[in-house]
């Protein structure tokens, strides 16, 4: 066992987790498939899971491909990208409802590993490798399909200056992580989409397809080998393997933390604070999330009662963490002329934590909080999926048992300790002024 997953490996080198659980009556599948998070890369492959969902073998359109789902009981198809550290994750996701439950006569997560199967490995071509026509000359993506989703991808990376919450945290990533991989938002450069074209798009997806790591998760009411047996006969292609992707950077803050101040016609000011935690992933995880609960992370935390609620200072305050990268970031939105003052309260609460100032209450109100998101994502398929992803790439893959195990055993001290590892790196101001 992996965690709650049962693993296996196709001859390929696919890597399959399969967790079979009578808590759904609806199976989940995801593909993913790993790449490196690089500048020359980043907008392809944020570009090429929304050219997949246009079409493949047998349902070349959107609406096929509606009516196709619709067939399946209302399976559910998704795409996208993410990042987990420095991977730049490509998904490709199904649910469906599991046949015993609807009385089909057919087994409906084989069709659904199937559609997979085509939508991965046979989308929509045209040129040397067939399908529908397009006028290159070698294989391509359908140019069709392809320039409607720049378009699309274009309206969704300038689409986020309008949400501003979301706009400063991406913006404070960005100047705090510069010079990394990571730095790089999911969806890629606006200014390199115009470049690209069906063929560069093919044959950098297809190349990834055939090296990179490759998973396939599998959750539900499912016998375990039947459904091994599914995705090995649907993703055991042809591959060469080898693709090697570089581990995530971790840094440590710098002696100073850097300002930055961004100035939009906004009517509520974005401070957001990117902290550094220098420690081990593995081995101090479950303080380090103890340590984002007491600061920040829930509403009996330091930053909502003490920022928001006791001083009125922010309209929000929270943290997250993110333990994969190794960052903790605080947003909150202010006022524009209380900057200095919600700034010195939010670095006072993590201060005080240094200090000790940890009090059993946040310690009973955070253990709580904790145990409940865990439980809460033990009731959702993708979160469990994620969840299991985040916990291979810190490689310690556990049971929920075992991870509640662990939030229990967390003591105060582990807490302050923890703390003194947490390190101001960034902070990031949008204002109107």
């Amino acid at each position: 066992m992996v965690g709650d997953f049962f693993p296996a490996t196709l001859s390929n080198g696919v890597r399959v987790y399969i967790y079979p659980t009578s808590k759904f009556k609806t199976n989940t599948v995801k593909v993913f498939l790993h790449n490196r998070l690089g500048r020359d890369t980043v907008t392809h492959m944020a570009l090429a899971p929304m050219v997949l969902k246009r079409g493949c073998s047998g349902l070349e359109t959107r609406k096929e491909i509606a009516r196709h789902l619709d067939d399946m009981y209302g399976a559910r198809f998704d795409a996208g990208v993410f990042k987990l550290g420095e991977h730049h994750m490509m998904q490709l996701g199904l649910e469906v409802v599991n046949h015993k439950y609807v009385g089909a006569g057919e087994d409906l997560l084989a069709r659904g590993l199937d559609f997979l199967r085509r939508v991965t490995l046979e989308p929509v071509t045209s040129g040397a490798t067939g399908g529908a026509a397009g006028g290159e000359t070698g294989p391509s993506f359908k140019r069709e399909y392809v320039e409607q989703e720049k378009d699309v991808l274009t309206r969704e990376i300038a689409g986020i200056i309008n949400e501003k919450s979301r706009y400063a945290v991406v913006r404070c990533v960005q100047e705090m992580c510069g010079g990394e991989p990571f730095g790089l938002h999911e969806l890629g450069v606006a200014e390199d989409i115009p470049s690209i074209d069906g063929a560069s798009l093919y044959g950098l997806y297809k190349e990834s397809l055939e090296t990179n790591p490759v998973d396939v998760c599998v959750i539900g009411d499912v016998d375990r080998e039947y459904a091994f047996d599914l995705v090995e006969r649907a993703f055991s292609f042809d591959r060469r393997g080898g693709g090697e992707i570089p581990g995530t950077i971790r840094k440590k803050a710098p002696g100073e933390p850097r300002f930055v101040t961004e100035r939009q016609a906004v009517n509520q000011g974005k401070l957001c604070l990117g902290y550094r935690v220098d420690a081990s992933p593995r081995e101090d995880l479950y303080p380090l999330m103890f340590y984002d609960g007491v600061f920040g992370g829930f509403v009996h935390s330091k930053l909502f009662t003490n920022v928001r609620e006791k001083a009125s200072l922010a309209y929000y305050a929270s943290s997250t963490y993110n333990p994969v990268k190794g960052l903790l970031l605080v947003t909150s939105g202010i006022d524009v002329d209380k900057k200095d003052q919600a700034f010195d309260i939010i670095c006072r609460q993590a201060e005080d934590i240094r200090k000790g100032d940890v009090s059993d209450e946040e310690m009973d109100y955070t253990r709580k909080a904790l145990v409940n998101r865990l439980r809460s994502w033990e009731d959702n398929p993708a979160s469990i999926i994620a969840s299991f992803l985040e916990l291979l790439a810190l490689g310690r893959p556990e049971t929920l048992d075992e991870r509640i195990a662990a939030v229990m055993e967390v003591t105060k001290d582990q807490v302050i300790e923890a703390a003194s590892r947490v390190d101001l790196d960034t902070v990031y101001f949008l204002t109107n002024k």
